[in-house]
C-alpha cells in the first residue's frame, strides 16, 4: 500500500488507496499501480521515493491501462504526468486507475536452501524492510545489491490462519558461486535481475 494524499479534504487521502502491484517473479518485472477514488473528484499525491530514482525522476511517462485505446495509444500517456518522488494524478468521482508502464526488476530464488552467504565484493547489509516487496525495491534503489537473503526462521511454526511475521532480509553483493559463497541451510537467496531475465 503506498501513501496517498488527497485534495478534497475527506481525511488525509480524501478516501484515495493506493497499491504498487510487482510481478517480482518475471519473465520482466513487470510493475503497476492501482488507484481508487471512491469518493468526490480530486487530485491524489501519491509518495513513490521508493522506488528506484531513475524511474521517479521525471523521464518515465507511464500508461493509464484503463484509458488504452488500440486506435490511440497516446492519449493513454497524455493524460498521465512523469513519474516522480510525490506524484499527483487527477481521479474523477468514484474512479479507478492502472497505471503501468514501467518494471522493477525481477528477482529470482537461486537453487538450494542456504544459511548465510558472504559476497564476493563482501557488501552486505540488513533490511530495514518488513515485507519482500519492500526488501526487493531497497535492493533495487541500492546499486551494491545483487541478491537478497531472505531469513525463514520466523516462518518455522507459523499457522496458515496467522498473519505473516516481518519479513527478515540482508541485501548482499555479488556472488558468482553460492555454493562456494553460502553455507547449508533454510534461507532463500534470491538475485536481482533489473533488467529482466535474459532471453
Amino acid at each position: 500500500k503506498l501513501d496517498a494524499v488527497g485534495s478534497n479534504g475527506v481525511g488525509s487521502s480524501g478516501g484515495a488507496l493506493a497499491y504498487l502491484k510487482h510481478d517480482s517473479m518475471g519473465p520482466d518485472g513487470d510493475a503497476a499501480l492501482t488507484i481508487f477514488n471512491p469518493g468526490a473528484a480530486q487530485n491524489v499525491t501519491l509518495d513513490l521515493s521508493s522506488l528506484p530514482a531513475s524511474l521517479i525522476d521525471g523521464s518515465v511517462v507511464p500508461i493509464d491501462l484503463l484509458a488504452l485505446d488500440a486506435n490511440d495509444a497516446a492519449a493513454a500517456t497524455s493524460a498521465l504526468p512523469p513519474l516522480t518522488p510525490s506524484w499527483t494524478v487527477k481521479m474523477g468521482a468514484g474512479k479507478m486507475r492502472l497505471v503501468a508502464g514501467f518494471g522493477l526488476g525481477v528477482f529470482a530464488p537461486r537453487a538450494g536452501k542456504k544459511g548465510s552467504c558472504v559476497a564476493d565484493d563482501a557488501y552486505s547489509k540488513r533490511s530495514g524492510a518488513s515485507t519482500l516487496q519492500a526488501c526487493f525495491l531497497e535492493c533495487a534503489a541500492n546499486d551494491q545489491c545483487e541478491n537478497v537473503l531472505l531469513d525463514a526462521s520466523q516462518y518455522q511454526s507459523i499457522y496458515f490462519t496467522e498473519a505473516p511475521p516481518a519479513a527478515v532480509c540482508i541485501l548482499l553483493g555479488a556472488i558468482a558461486d553460492p555454493a562456494a559463497a553460502c553455507t547449508d541451510g533454510d534461507n532463500t537467496l534470491v538475485t536481482a535481475l533489473l533488467d529482466g531475465r535474459p532471453q
